[in-house]
């Protein structure tokens, strides 16, 4: 199966110049993005990072988990080495490129096609491969099993939807992952599902959720900004929304705001490509709102309901400092739920609809302690939120029921640093 993949992307090389083509038409000046993805990062960039560690994160969830190892793995004694980090999404990217790693190289991940992996490999020279969560790239594994660099997967996670693709394709996905040295899985079922794909059982370890370990945003500073618009008001915040889940943040905003409950609801689609439908959906609602963007100079019309469109890139998590109540994006639609760490991490009560199949675990320990509430569908989230809006003494205490069930899970950095740190010679990589 290995072989067949390997031809296939070998004949996908003959059509990267019509990718970097029409890459380069739709964005002039991402040549270094296209650079980089064909294997072609600036010599500056590979020496910076020759001879190190190198952790991929896809997008933006992930690079916040890389940085935070990264950050982890450079103040660590056994590692006297570079820490590079490489992001696929062009929003992680420019993120990335804003804080890179300290002693490190950043750049774009690489297609996975032979000579592109290969060349990046052969450059780079790493002492170690780190990928988060789930980044299975078997071109990529196989060119550093040949130069016999350890691989690892931390806060390893494998969907539903993830689980029945790789099991369409058992040999490849086994050539894939018995290169891997180490996979450091976020929960028992987590580690279950690695092994069910070929995985060695020696091979894998249960160190938890990375996420619960990130720092949470300068509260005192996120609060400060949005003071002025906020003041006296109880805040909902919808996060990582997909199309269909703004309607329900709008409506409990509605009922809160008509039980005599002035509000602000933060609209935050999951994908910034989304902001113009979400624009014309309230222009069509006729409900005040403005972009995050313009909220310094054309604050919403002052009403007993108001709307704040997030319309900025890496905010999401530092709203949720000023945010009473939280809507858990991707769980009324069949998308399977986003992070629910960062809300809980503040202290803030969340409504969640059914569809939580990538988060069920963490989603059914907050619903224990009484910090999630589960909806059967739109209506009942919207009563939900509505309900949290108007009672605060109620929002107060499930909120606090999620922050200390977090405080009490946390340790998946230290136990995932330790069992990278194996991997390495005693005294530093070579």
């Amino acid at each position: 199966m290995y072989f067949l993949y390997k031809t296939l992307t070998w004949l996908a090389l003959a059509g990267t110049p019509f990718y970097a083509a029409g890459s380069l038409v739709r964005h002039p000046r991402g040549w270094r993005v296209v650079a980089e993805r064909l294997g072609l990062p600036t010599e500056v960039v590979m020496e910076r990072g020759r001879g190190g560690i190198w952790i991929q994160a896809a997008s933006v969830g992930e690079l916040q988990i890389a940085g935070l190892l990264a950050r982890c793995l450079e103040g660590h004694g056994q590692v006297a080495t570079p820490v590079s980090i490489s992001v696929t999404t062009t929003t992680a990217r420019s993120l990335l490129l804003a804080a890179p790693p300290a002693t490190g190289a950043a750049f774009t991940f690489p297609l996975d096609l032979p000579p592109v992996v290969a060349r990046v490999v052969r450059r780079l020279q790493p002492a170690l491969f780190v990928a988060v969560e789930t980044e299975i790239w078997p071109n990529l594994f196989h060119s550093l099993w040949r130069r016999t660099v350890p691989i690892a997967l931390v806060n390893g996670r494998i969907s539903d939807r993830s689980l029945r693709r790789y099991r369409r394709f058992p040999g490849l996905m086994g050539h894939a992952l018995g290169a891997v040295h180490l996979v450091c899985a976020r929960t028992p079922e987590d580690a279950r599902r690695f092994g069910e794909l070929g995985v060695p059982a020696a091979r894998i370890q249960v160190t938890g959720d990375l996420k619960m370990d990130c720092p949470a945003p300068q509260a005192a500073a996120v609060a400060a900004e949005w003071h002025p618009w906020l003041s006296g008001r109880r805040v909902l915040v919808a996060g990582s929304t997909h199309a269909g889940e703004e309607d329900a943040a709008l409506e409990a905003g509605r009922l809160a705001a008509a039980a005599g409950t002035p509000c602000t609801v933060v609209l935050a689609p999951r994908h910034l490509d989304r902001v113009g439908e979400v624009a014309r959906l309230l222009e069509k609602e006729g409900v005040p709102w403005c972009r995050r963007s313009r909220l310094g100079h054309k604050p919403p019309t002052a009403g007993a309901m108001q709307v704040v469109l997030l319309d900025t890139h890496g905010e999401l998590a530092g709203l949720y400092a000023v945010a009473h109540v939280a809507l858990l994006g991707g769980t009324l639609v069949p998308v399977g739920g986003h992070n629910p760490l960062e809300a809980a991490a503040a202290g803030v009560p969340q409504i969640s609809g059914p569809k939580r199949a990538n988060v069920r675990e963490v989603t059914a320990g907050l619903e224990k302690e009484g910090a999630l509430l589960a909806a059967a569908d739109a209506v009942e989230a919207a009563q939900m939120m509505a309900t949290l809006l108007g009672d605060s003494a109620q929002a107060t205490a499930r909120g606090r029921a999620g922050k200390r069930l977090l405080d009490q899970q946390r340790g998946a950095l230290e136990r995932t640093v330790q069992a990278l740190t194996a991997l390495l010679p005693p005294t530093g990589p070579r």
